[in-house]
């Protein structure tokens, strides 16, 4: 065991112990400068920047948009890579990045290889669960699509998803 010391204000120090193999663990966001932020106005203006992402994946990919107050794109996350028609989305994985960022919002972009953008039973069970983990993080989901090869389908446009949260 490894002695550490702690000041806990001006004239007391604690002195505690830890294991001698546990570090400790920091995590960081670095962001790259720039002056160009993309605002998400549509499901349009989504699937737009979502398809340059998306366009010539051959397997599923889930991505996650973290947005500002004023739906502006801090930046993405690619929170899950799958297979041909697959891709497992966990809440835990896909709203890891958009905490530590602080996110006030986020929209989610996921494609279908094989051009078909029907939802499938799958989608529609991810999409609500992500959005109920969503409101238990205080982040409010205001999309989320599916790319195709010639069109998206919007889950917000369709009604399933309420986006005043």
């Amino acid at each position: 065991m490894e002695k550490i010391t702690e000041c806990t204000d001006n004239n007391h120090t604690k002195t505690a112990t830890r294991p001698k193999y546990v570090y400790p663990y920091r995590v960081s966001v670095v962001r790259e400068h720039t002056d160009r932020y993309t605002r998400i106005d549509s499901s349009r203006t989504l699937n737009e920047v979502a398809k340059e992402l998306l366009a010539d994946a051959a397997t599923e990919r889930f991505l996650v948009f973290f947005l500002d107050s004023k739906n502006k794109i801090l930046g993405f996350n690619e929170a899950s890579v799958g297979s041909l028609n697959i891709s497992i989305v966990n809440p835990r994985d896909t709203y890891r990045a958009a905490v530590i960022k602080g996110a006030n919002a986020v929209v989610f972009a996921h494609n279908h290889p094989s051009g078909d953008i029907t939802p499938s039973r799958e989608d529609n069970e991810s999409t609500k669960r992500l959005v109920e983990s969503g409101k238990i993080l205080g982040i409010r989901v205001l999309d989320s699509i599916i790319v195709g090869h010639d069109g998206y389908y919007s889950f917000a446009d369709a009604g399933l998803i309420d986006q005043k949260g």
